[in-house]
Formats: structure tokens, C-alpha cells, sequence
């Protein structure tokens, strides 16, 4: 992988014994490529948030070729991972699926279209 015009800011917040970094990550120019596959362009634009026990991504907007992913997910404790995420794939011809999925402390998951 390979690229150009990455952009990355934070922003701290909180207190000392409980941290909070917000950030955007936006990389417009990347290339996924190696000896089997001619490289694809790939671009990334991501709001998220970052604390001492989890993270969330608020807007994540992926790209890959023609292939489109948007995707907003939380993992509320790393020591217990607990998920929650939502994504929307779609490609230039128009096709989409939504898709809403989240885990509970008992591993139980819960699935939307």
C-alpha cells in the first residue's frame, strides 16, 4: 500500500484520568497493490473518537475501485469487546445493502436490514 495526501488531526480532551481524543482522517490518494493484482485506488475520509477503553467511528466513508463502504461503529470496552456497527455498501452502478449489526455482553447478536 501506497499514497499521498494523507490528513490527520486530533484533538484532546478530558481530563488526565480519562482521556478523549477526536479526530478526521482523510487520505484521498492510496494505492492497494501487489504481485497478483494491479494496484486500486483506495481513499478513506473517517470522524472518530478515541478514549482509553474503546473508540467509535461516527462516519467512515471507504473506498475501494468502484466499491463504496459507509460505516459507523463503536467497540465500547477492549476488554470485553462489545460491538456495534452499521454499514451501507454500494458500488458506481447503484446497487446498496444496509445492514445493522450489534453484540451484547452475552455474545447475543442482533441483525437489521
Amino acid at each position: 500500500m501506497e499514497g499521498s495526501d494523507l490528513h490527520l488531526a486530533l484533538d484532546a480532551g478530558g481530563d488526565l484520568a480519562r482521556p478523549l481524543y477526536a479526530g478526521n482522517l482523510d487520505w484521498k490518494e492510496a494505492y492497494l497493490h501487489g504481485q497478483t493484482i494491479l494496484p486500486l485506488p483506495i481513499s478513506a475520509v473517517v470522524k472518530f473518537t478515541v478514549w482509553r477503553d474503546g473508540f467509535t467511528i461516527e462516519q467512515g466513508q471507504f473506498a475501494i475501485a468502484l466499491s463504496r463502504l459507509d460505516l459507523q461503529a463503536e467497540i465500547s470496552d477492549f476488554h470485553s469487546p462489545q460491538w456495534k456497527y452499521r454499514y451501507l455498501l454500494g458500488e458506481s452502478g447503484g446497487f446498496s445493502q444496509d445492514l445493522a449489526i450489534s453484540a451484547d455482553a452475552d455474545g447475543q447478536s442482533g441483525l437489521a436490514w
